[in-house]
């Protein structure tokens, strides 16, 4: 693989990730276009680490807080641990168990399209029918594990990971700070264990993708993903998810038209 394609690759991982906008969806149209290029355990491994890291470093202060937090008297602390574990589980489960067959069965344009749209309309549902009822203080657990099931989801290509967690904070009575927070949170874990996880899944790392390949990829997917946080933060408190809705249907276009070419 080129330099090039791998800074590619890195920078469309990093930037989709975070976006509500489906990171797997845009990744299986460019590795369509570059002919397969970059398409390996490995690599892929190397994109998500460099995305969890952007992740960890956007949200240092709520990581540093927490962390402190552990080693005080404090029962509190043990919620929040709580609530992050509650929705993590579900999807961490699911991934490890039928991680590879879900991913080997929708891992096609022709589900893509679709899930694009029912994410879409999930978006668009929680933006109008959710009402603030708690904050992450007094939220009930069973609230974090219904995320965690929503998240389960996200293994289809064109749902979106962030789409489905905020919206179903959203619905489960977060508002948006809190929504966009606990998604974040639970997300860098899960996207660090994901990578980890396939780390220890690929038992020849050294020779299918050498390190001066996977680098470029993992710096533009660290730099990208801060970037994508950014706008994410920005448009969604600004505008709620009519943007990101709006674009979702057009790249849903986009991928129905790549299969029916």
């Amino acid at each position: 693989m080129d330099w090039w394609s791998s800074l590619l690759l890195g920078a469309v991982q990093g930037l989709t990730e975070p976006l509500p906008v489906s990171s797997s969806a845009h990744l299986l149209l460019l590795h369509n276009w570059l002919g397969g290029v970059g398409e390996s355990l490995t690599f892929d491994t190397a994109l998500h680490l460099g995305t969890a890291l952007s992740i960890f470093v956007f949200f240092y202060r709520d990581w540093r807080s927490l962390a402190r937090e552990i080693f005080l008297p404090n029962p509190a602390v043990f919620k929040k641990i709580g609530r992050i574990l509650a929705a993590v589980i579900p999807v961490g489960v699911v991934g490890v168990f039928w991680g590879d067959a879900l991913e080997g069965f929708f891992r096609s344009s022709f589900w893509a399209a679709p899930a694009l749209l029912f994410g879409s309309i999930v978006m668009l549902f929680s933006q109008y029918f959710s009402r603030v009822k708690f904050n992450l203080r007094d939220w009930p657990m069973s609230k974090a594990f219904s995320v965690g099931l929503a998240q389960v989801l996200a293994l289809i290509p064109g749902v979106s990971r962030s789409g489905i967690t905020v919206s179903a904070g959203l619905l489960a009575g977060l508002g948006k700070e809190d929504s966009f927070l606990f998604s974040f949170m639970n997300g860098g874990i899960l996207t660090l264990l994901a990578g980890s996880w396939s780390l220890v899944k690929t038992t020849r790392i050294v020779g299918t993708v050498s390190l001066l390949e996977m680098l470029p990829g993992m710096a533009a997917a660290f730099v990208f993903g801060l970037l994508g946080l950014f706008l994410f933060k920005r448009f969604f408190w600004k505008f709620g998810w009519v943007p990101f809705i709006i674009y979702r249907i057009l790249l849903a276009v986009v991928v129905f038209g790549s299969i029916i070419r």
